[in-house]
C-alpha cells in the first residue's frame, strides 16, 4: 500500500519540479556596424521588424580586442534564437537583409540582400551589415 502512494508522490513532485523550471535565457552582447560610408545615407537596423537604432559607420573591421572601435558600434543585447535583420536607408529602402541564428554552440548569418558578417567570442557577437 505504501509503495504506490510513494510512487504517486514522487511522480507528482517530479512533474512539479519540471514544470516550475524555466529554461535559462542566454543573451549576448552584440556590436553592430557598417563599413558602408554613410555620409549621405543614414542606415537603420531592424531586428524582427522592430526598429533598433542607426548603424554607425566604422572605417575598419571591428575586432573583439579593439575597445576603441567597439565603443563606436551599436551595442544591443540579443537572445538566443532566430532573428530577422533588416537594414534600411532613410527613405525606407531595404539595403541589407538576413537571418541570424544564435544557439548555445553555434552562430550563423545567412544573407538575402547585401553583405553580412558575424563573429562570436566569449558571449559577444560582432555583426557587420553592408548594402
Amino acid at each position: 500500500m505504501k509503495a504506490p502512494v510513494i510512487k504517486i508522490i514522487l511522480t507528482a513532485v517530479t512533474i512539479l519540479l519540471l514544470t516550475q523550471c524555466k529554461k535559462e535565457e542566454v543573451t549576448y552582447k552584440a556590436y553592430f556596424y557598417t563599413m558602408e560610408p554613410t555620409s549621405e545615407i543614414q542606415l537603420s537596423l531592424y531586428i524582427d521588424g522592430k526598429y533598433q537604432d542607426k548603424i554607425p559607420y566604422l572605417h575598419s573591421r571591428l575586432s573583439f580586442d579593439n575597445d576603441t572601435l567597439k565603443q563606436k558600434a551599436l551595442l544591443l543585447t540579443i537572445k538566443c534564437g532566430k532573428h530577422k535583420l533588416d537594414v534600411k536607408d532613410s527613405q525606407g529602402n531595404l539595403k541589407s537583409s538576413g537571418i541570424m541564428k544564435i544557439t548555445k554552440n553555434k552562430t550563423s548569418l545567412s544573407g538575402r540582400t547585401g553583405e553580412q558578417e558575424i563573429n562570436r567570442q566569449n558571449g559577444c557577437l560582432i555583426v557587420r551589415l553592408d548594402s
